[in-house]
């Protein structure tokens, strides 16, 4: 049975007692109106308690996407990491391939167009390698930036979470 048709059933039963009675109607005014104001105090406070759920349960739902984002994003970034990783040690061993090639002595078997070919091409792999280095590194700080911001909009959630919940506890009486 719903709060407020409760409320009206108990004044109901009060009511039709107190004339079952037999009690003056005068006698009864005091009480009466004592009684209409507890069940419209009653009736605010029921009402009131229904806002807050429904507050507290949107709540909830948006920490529970903001906290699904926020781990979507931080394996993202988790993700580029390794995949930055990969591509410094990369770099590095073209950087190597290229520091060899260049102080490589040329051999009677070696011809100085084929070395040269060689050098470019791995000049330009490198060219390349460090150009993804740099979009990857661009691709992680904007994901942390990302990061950041989502941590910072499940912290406020949270806050708004913890003062519902002080706002819902009975004080003492």
């Amino acid at each position: 049975m719903r709060p407020l048709t409760a409320l009206a059933l108990i004044v109901a039963l009060l009511l039709i007692g107190g004339w079952a009675t037999g009690n003056p109607a005068q006698s009864d005014d005091g009480t009466l109106r004592a009684l209409l104001g507890e069940v419209r105090l009653l009736r605010q406070a029921i009402e009131r308690q229904g806002v807050a759920a429904t507050q507290g349960q949107l709540l909830v739902a948006r920490l529970g996407q903001c906290n699904q984002r926020l781990a979507r994003t931080r394996s993202e970034a988790e993700r580029l990491e390794a995949a930055l990783a990969r591509q410094s040690q990369e770099l590095s061993e073209m950087r190597l391939t290229l520091e060899h090639l260049q102080n490589k002595p040329l051999t009677d078997s070696d011809s100085p167009d084929e070395l040269e070919f060689e050098l470019t091409r791995v000049r330009k792999r490198l060219a390349q390698q460090a150009s993804a280095e740099s979009d990857l590194q661009s691709r992680r700080a904007r994901v942390l930036e990302r990061a950041d911001a989502d941590a910072g909009a499940f912290d406020t959630l949270e806050s708004q979470l913890e003062q519902l919940q002080r706002h819902l506890e009975i004080p003492p009486r």
